[in-house]
């Protein structure tokens, strides 16, 4: 439901930001349209010498007409930034979790300080976006050495969401893997499970999060 929103939304946003800025481009024809006149008042005025009552009177309506197309286009450009700002949020909500290069380093360098012990990361089956997300991670842990580390697909009930740590015992392994993702803004619930291994920790990669 989520993602049909966030498409939902963004087709809408896409013809609305279209819109707003060929309404923008149209004012500032007009704008410039309008300073056109106006110039040919203030010449018309500058030619009656001191000025007719009718040419400051043009100059005067020029003017007025100048700003407030000026007003309007201002107010134009605005809201249609505004709609593009939101067109990028609601395209990123819909695009899949995948980790940039930057953050993969980042997560390398952790990872390979953290003690190590037996680690799986599951993902939620029939959730093609959690597997290749989940794969990332999965190869990361690999590298830093943290040995055979599976990529399980199951079942559960409700669906989790997001990126959760379960571990059983303490959370020796599982709070520095938390820490880690959070220094690349990847949030992880720690969830102890008690009837795990008491070193047994899992990477649960569960649906994307939608606002």
């Amino acid at each position: 439901a989520g993602v049909a929103i966030a498409k939902e939304n963004t087709s809408r946003l896409e013809v609305e930001a279209a819109r707003l800025r060929e309404q923008a481009t149209a004012a500032e024809a007009k704008i410039k349209s309008a300073e056109a006149r106006a110039a040919e008042a203030n010449e018309r005025a500058a030619r009656a010498g001191e000025g007719t009552a009718k040419a400051l009177v043009e100059v005067a309506i020029a003017k007025e007409n100048t700003s407030r197309l000026e007003i309007d286009a201002a107010n134009l450009r605005e809201r249609a930034a505004r709609a593009e700002k939101e067109l990028v949020e609601v395209q990123g909500q819909i695009q899949p979790r995948r980790l940039t290069l930057e953050q993969q380093t980042r997560l390398l360098r952790i990872f390979e300080g953290i003690p190590k012990g037996a680690i799986v990361v599951d993902t939620v089956l029939g959730d093609g976006e959690a597997v290749l997300f989940g794969g990332q991670i999965r190869d990361i842990l690999k590298v830093s050495g943290w040995g055979d580390v599976h990529l399980t697909r199951s079942m559960y009930t409700g669906n989790p969401i997001g990126l959760s740590i379960l571990y059983g015992g303490k959370p020796t392994i599982a709070l520095p893997l938390a820490d880690a993702f959070a220094s690349v803004g990847i949030k992880a619930k720690l969830s102890r499970v008690p009837q795990a291994p008491e070193d047994a920790v899992k990477i649960l990669i569960g649906m994307k999060p939608y606002p």
